[in-house]
């Protein structure tokens, strides 16, 4: 039984390092060559330590039909008891802790399917030591055939009774900002609330913050235009490693993709693009003219740069590139494990009223940056405006605006949707 032990102490190394346990061949050949796995390469390297074990991979070698204990069903149901101890002490500490707040969120997985994930927040107290900890359990995940809230309130209420874990203990609610989550009429937390009104709905700063940034990049079609030169910055220069190589030479960042759950991400692709404008477009010059490059690569490049040579974008990047700083600063904060309420909400209110005093300003020193940018690269800032074919006997006059008016209009409304989004403002 000896053995046992270490094929079990070995298994648990493996999953709690996250590692696979099965190789291409399973086999307990001492060859070095075959890839017999992690989990059976570590049994051989304990092996040339241990007499007992040696022992039994030699009897379980020369006798392939007996027991070795060694085989993937066993390792299967070696992973399998590890996890329901696990499982089994989690809901232990949680009752014992007896309130708690629960936090769900659902994301498909690679094979398509919907994962909820399902996670128990408590408060831990070690009358020995005099400790309060407050930790958070994840107890699994649960795939769900519907996204609907009833459907959500049926998963969530059977895995709490399969768990033995009360509702009328429930203290909190914690979702992310999805309607079906958050609404006040018929969403996940409206339902549990019903049950149970002491289980108060905690909505997500952060994400609350990230939905914010994300649909006022949506707002108007010169910005959705600009995030989406940002990302084929990215995409062409990421296609090659010739391309990426010659990039990384020039430039004091690396350039990022952009995401829209991680809106961190933004901050980091506008920031690497206005610190190293300068040399980003000296290299699609360079590209766009390199006879040696291919004909698509110097096509690509010179459309990048046609789109980068103009004034709205120099502009929103003397923009994005100040407020994106400023949000990230922020939800690197709330993301910290040690904030709290008050200190996120002060946070929240310092943004809010930076924002309010620096919305005249950032526009017009935006325009100012970027008029000189234009003037010393010789970018035209007015476009030849395409007017509008007059109905019948239509007297209006539509005069339209400057490209340098219409440009601020926008970055002062893409200010004012922010916070009318996060804060009702």
């Amino acid at each position: 039984m000896r053995y046992l032990k270490k094929n079990r102490d070995c298994i648990k190394y493996l999953v709690s390092q996250n590692l696979a346990l099965r190789g291409h061949e399973e086999s307990l050949s001492l060859d070095e060559h075959i890839n017999s796995g992690n989990f059976l390469s570590v049994i051989k390297l304990v092996a040339k330590y241990d007499t007992v074990l040696e022992k039994h991979l030699q009897n379980a070698q020369e006798n392939p039909r007996s027991v070795s204990y060694l085989s993937p069903k066993i390792q299967n149901e070696f992973i399998h008891l590890l996890a329901t101890t696990i499982h089994s002490n989690l809901l232990t500490d949680v009752r014992k802790a007896k309130y708690y707040g629960i936090l769900v969120d659902s994301t498909p997985d690679l094979g398509h399917r919907e994962q909820l994930s399902r996670v128990i927040r408590y408060v831990d107290v070690d009358f020995k030591s005099k400790k309060v900890m407050i930790r958070e359990a994840f107890l699994g995940f649960v795939e769900v055939r519907a996204k609907d809230a009833a459907s959500l309130e049926h998963v969530v209420l059977e895995s709490l009774k399969s768990d033995d874990i009360s509702l009328a203990n429930c203290r909190s609610q914690c979702y992310d900002n999805a309607a079906v989550m958050t609404g006040h009429i018929a969403g996940l937390q409206q339902r549990i609330y019903a049950r149970n009104s002491k289980a108060l709905f905690v909505n997500s700063d952060n994400h609350s913050l990230n939905l914010a940034g994300v649909h006022s990049a949506k707002q108007d079609a010169v910005v959705v235009t600009f995030f989406g030169t940002v990302e084929s910055i990215y995409s062409f220069f990421s296609r090659s490693i010739l391309r990426w190589h010659k990039l990384k030479e020039v430039m004091p960042l690396t350039v990022k993709p952009e995401s829209e759950t991680r809106w961190s991400a933004r901050s980091e692709a506008v920031k690497a693009i206005y610190e190293g404008l300068e040399e980003l477009v000296e290299q699609l010059e360079r590209m766009s003219e390199d006879i040696s490059m291919s004909a698509e690569t110097r096509s690509d490049a010179a459309q990048l740069l046609s789109s980068v040579l103009k004034f709205d974008f120099i502009v929103l990047l003397e923009f994005w590139n100040t407020i994106l700083g400023k949000i990230d600063r922020i939800q690197r904060r709330l993301q910290d494990s040690t904030m709290n309420f008050r200190e996120a909400a002060t946070d929240l209110e310092c943004l809010k009223q930076e924002l309010i005093e620096i919305r005249s300003d950032l526009s017009e020193n935006a325009v100012k940056s970027a008029k000189a940018k234009c003037t010393a690269w010789g970018i035209e800032i007015e476009r030849r405006t395409r007017r509008r074919k007059k109905m019948f006997e239509e007297q209006a006059v539509d005069a339209g605006l400057r490209a340098e008016e219409e440009i601020t209009r926008v970055m002062k409304s893409l200010i004012i949707f922010t916070m009318r989004y996060q804060y009702d403002f």
